[in-house]
């Protein structure tokens, strides 16, 4: 696993390029130096991926630093997403942070959910179902997750005639946002969601 410590910008002469300045980055999480913008851009998503927020932020404000003195070449438009994905990234980690905070005294009636699922949902699945709800997700991952416990072979349907009926319940048990908006043909997972919800499809 890759995380990003220190970096170092300079600017270097290269007569084989249209732009008299190019970029050199070294990085000494990799420990090469190279002459390109996808340096930088790969720099960036390598720490989106696996850095911490801190490093995130350490990164945005390093690059801001170095582009903001005016006195190196402007960043392309490639560099310009990519420190927009970066941005976006630390955003949505705050959010998610604030989230946690807002949310971290939900009291999620573990029993009640339990007693939704017939006897082959065994005390495995359960446990494996309570770390997913007691985490904090958007809204819609818990709408997707009531759809696909309303899909799966271990729920017992007879209690609930309709989704949203079912729906509606969920969120009175794990204490999440309800909105009533959402159609359940829509509520897809992705295949991220679909991993995370592998305690659905056999007994563990």
């Amino acid at each position: 696993m890759i995380y990003i410590n220190i970096y170092i910008i300079m600017k270097k002469e290269d007569k084989t390029q249209e732009r008299k300045n190019t970029w050199a980055f070294i990085s000494f999480a990799g420990g090469k130096e190279a002459t390109s913008d996808e340096v930088l851009i790969k720099e960036i998503d390598v720490c989106i991926q696996y850095g911490t927020k801190e490093k995130k932020k350490q990164l945005l404000e390093w690059i801001n630093a170095m582009f903001g003195q005016g006195i190196y070449d402007p960043p392309s438009d490639k560099v310009k997403e990519a420190i927009e994905r970066l941005r976006a990234d630390i955003k949505a980690q705050n959010l998610s942070d604030k989230r946690d905070e807002a949310c971290s005294d939900r009291q999620i009636d573990f029993e009640r959910l339990h007693n939704c699922f017939n006897r082959h949902f065994n005390v495995r699945n359960c446990e494996a179902l309570d770390n997913w709800v007691k985490n904090e997700h958007i809204s819609k991952d818990f709408a997707v997750l009531a759809s696909e416990i309303y899909n799966c072979k271990y729920f017992i349907k007879s209690e609930y005639k309709t989704f949203i009926g079912w729906y509606r319940n969920f969120c009175d048990i794990v204490k999440c946002e309800c909105i009533e908006s959402y159609h359940q043909s829509k509520l897809k997972p992705t295949p991220d969601l679909t991993a995370s919800f592998y305690f659905l499809d056999v007994p563990l």
